[in-house]
């Protein structure tokens, strides 16, 4: 889990890298906000964290044996670790560049 959050550190940086060479931060900053937002909603889907009061619906589509709810989960935390560091690098050139 730790190298999802490396790789997600490491294609932020190679991101804004290409985005400053071509002369594009705003671009750059903006795709990486997308892949952020991105990354923490398909997460927090596969996680169950935006379900209604109804589960009856959520439930046909799980995993019925333990093995396949862990997996889901692994995959979902994977996910949100590659996400953090976009999401972070274009909040904070957000609130840089907002005044």
């Amino acid at each position: 889990m730790t190298y999802s959050f490396l790789a997600g550190l490491a294609s932020a940086a190679a991101l804004q890298l290409v985005m400053w060479s071509i002369g594009g931060l705003r671009t750059g900053y903006e795709i990486s906000g997308l892949l952020g937002i991105g990354g923490i909603i398909i997460a927090g889907l596969m996680l169950g964290a935006f379900l209604a009061a109804s589960r009856e619906p959520a439930q046909k589509s799980a995993p019925d044996d333990r093995e396949g709810q862990k997996n889901v989960q692994r995959i979902a935390v994977m996910i949100l670790l590659f996400a953090v560091p976009h999401f972070v690098y274009a909040f904070v050139y957000f609130l840089n560049t907002a005044a």
